[in-house]
């Protein structure tokens, strides 16, 4: 891989401490030509490092235009790589949302159910309580110490009805024809 610098300030000699020294600053010299060119100090020795100097060759880069306008398949594309990245980042939402409602249900559900099959028990108990009230009131209502009657014409109360009240037109109309009764019968026979 190569690598290169372009140094920002005109200068006749650019140092780079304490390895190389590029001689010409307008050209672009490559990070391998650097590193072969590289003198390597002794491992014990105090003393500087010798500076070496590089030639620069003169190369010519050229600039890339900034903006370039992308072609319109490649924008299609683009777009329709989004779009399906939204949609399947709703697609996943929705489907966790749905798998954590499903998961609760279930646990609420694990967690009633005892109190179901307690209420169960006592409509169970409570039908089996009230049979047992009404045959015992059957048993008690034959027994003559009971202080029950038998019905008569004597012992009953009649209420006196309420007078009629004026109906109006619209009144009789639907009790003379309601809305439900069947169309009047004809005296012709069905069929032959």
């Amino acid at each position: 891989m190569a690598v290169a610098f372009k140094p920002r300030r005109p200068s006749k000699r650019v140092e780079v401490n304490p390895f190389v020294v590029v001689q010409n600053p307008h050209n672009v010299v490559s990070l391998d030509r650097i590193r072969q060119n590289r003198v390597k100090p002794a491992p014990y020795s105090r003393q500087e490092p010798p500076i070496s100097t590089i030639e620069a060759q003169t190369t010519v880069v050229e600039v890339l235009p900034r903006t370039q306008e992308l072609p319109l398949w490649l924008k299609s594309l683009i777009t329709v790589k989004q779009l399906s990245s939204i949609a399947a980042c709703v697609l996943m939402g929705g489907a966790m949302t749905f798998y954590g409602l499903k998961v609760y249900g279930e646990s609420r559900w694990t967690g009633q159910y005892p109190r179901l099959e307690h209420l169960r028990q006592q409509e169970q108990q409570l039908r089996l309580a009230k049979e047992i009230l009404k045959h015992t009131i059957v048993e008690s209502a034959g027994d003559p110490d009971a202080g029950l009657e038998i019905p008569t014409p004597d012992n009953i109360i009649y209420v006196q009805p309420a007078p009629p009240r004026p109906a109006t037109g619209r009144e009789l109309s639907s009790i003379v024809n309601p809305p439900w009764s069947s169309p009047p019968q004809t005296n012709r026979p069905l069929a032959y």
